[in-house]
């Protein structure tokens, strides 16, 4: 090690050896950070700096931090732990505590020293001077805040609801609700009408603002991080599926039975992973693909023969075919001529959520 070392090197050394420097029973602290100090060749930098041949952990702490270990209210000399720094503890100032307001501040200003004493396992509490000074056998500290404060557990803010709120902190917080549902039942109810901060809104930032949001979804979508709950414009139904694919159970909500039948039948294609781009009526959207399969390179879309022809379906088959023309997948349309060609095994319903949604559904296949 360098002979010119920094304080706050130095210090952080220190509390990075914080255990091993500790004083015990058999050595003390002045012994152990000796012979730390002369093993990490530091020791005659560090008598340079104090002027001393000897010291002590709480010199050579007040010199790195210029901490001179009083209290800052009574100006009392206070107890010396470690290279962390001094009790903070004072003894004359609970001593000079006289009511239960100047007892309840003086736990707000130290909490951070008497948090783990308030735990109600801790049976060292009651030697503690501070809670001897109490003289009251509090359960928790939520005890401890009422009997010191005389305050009461508040309400909900909700009006109309009469639950007491959850207790936070010995500071005297508490939550606003006893529940997400008063928490949403109140901004509801506060910004009915005119109450509503969108009517403070001019008609520009009404405009731009809508925008703002139009192309954070849009973005979320295209990005994959968001998938819109919406339903197919050609059936109008959702179905949940569940099936095994690399020794994982996987749970999946699709938007048609035929998606829901396919997937059954080829587990490896991934739903709607991929969106593509598309220019409709001047506005950019995002086509999301029915399913993707990254090993085989195809891209599969499922629509009736009905839906086809239709602008907005054509616009988004020539996307997808420019997309599988760029990167080397092959397009594949599926409609209702597939799924009355196959051989369909009944049991790939056993154990569906929505066995008996699907069932409706088995003229398109041939029973054998």
């Amino acid at each position: 090690m360098s002979k010119t070392i920094e304080k706050e090197n130095l210090l952080k050394l220190l509390l990075l050896n914080l255990r091993y420097l500790q004083p015990d029973r058999y050595n003390n602290s002045t012994k152990k950070l000796k012979r730390f100090l002369i093993k990490n060749n530091i020791f005659k930098h560090t008598q340079i700096l104090l002027n001393k041949k000897t010291f002590t952990q709480e010199e050579l702490y007040i010199y790195l931090t210029q901490d001179n270990g009083k209290c800052k209210i009574c100006n009392n000399k206070l107890k010396f732990l470690n290279f962390r720094g001094y009790n903070l503890k004072c003894i004359k100032c609970i001593e000079n505590l006289k009511t239960k307001k100047d007892i309840l501040k003086y736990l707000q200003n130290n909490w951070s020293s008497y948090a783990q004493i308030l735990k109600p396992k801790n049976k060292n509490r009651k030697n503690t001077l501070i809670f001897k000074k109490i003289n009251y056998n509090f359960k928790n500290y939520i005890d401890l805040y009422m009997y010191l404060s005389n305050d009461k557990l508040k309400k909900c803010r909700l009006k109309s609801c009469n639950n007491i709120v959850k207790f936070i902190n010995i500071f005297g917080n508490h939550k606003d609700f006893c529940s997400l549902k008063c928490n949403n039942k109140w901004l509801s109810e506060s910004r009915k009408g005119e109450k509503n901060p969108i009517h403070r809104i001019s008609d520009e930032n009404r405009k731009k603002w809508k925008q703002t949001l139009s192309n954070q979804v849009k973005q979320r979508i295209k990005d994959g991080t968001w998938t819109p709950n919406v339903t197919n414009s050609w059936c109008h139904s959702r179905y949940k599926i569940k099936f095994k694919r690399n020794n994982k159970i996987i749970e999946q909500k699709v938007r048609s039975s035929w998606e829901a039948f396919f997937q059954l039948l080829n587990i490896n294609y991934l739903y709607e992973k991929l969106r593509i781009p598309y220019l409709y009526n001047d506005n950019w959207h995002n086509y999301i693909v029915d399913f993707i399969n990254n090993d085989k390179k195809e891209v599969i879309e499922i629509k009736p023969k009905s839906e086809e022809y239709k602008e907005i379906n054509i616009i988004k088959k020539n996307s997808l075919l420019k997309w599988c023309k760029n990167n080397n997948y092959t397009y594949i349309s599926i409609n209702e001529d597939y799924f009355k060609k196959i051989i369909w095994d009944k049991s790939i319903l056993d154990d569906q959520p929505d066995k008996l949604k699907l069932m409706k559904f088995k003229k398109y296949f041939n029973e054998n």
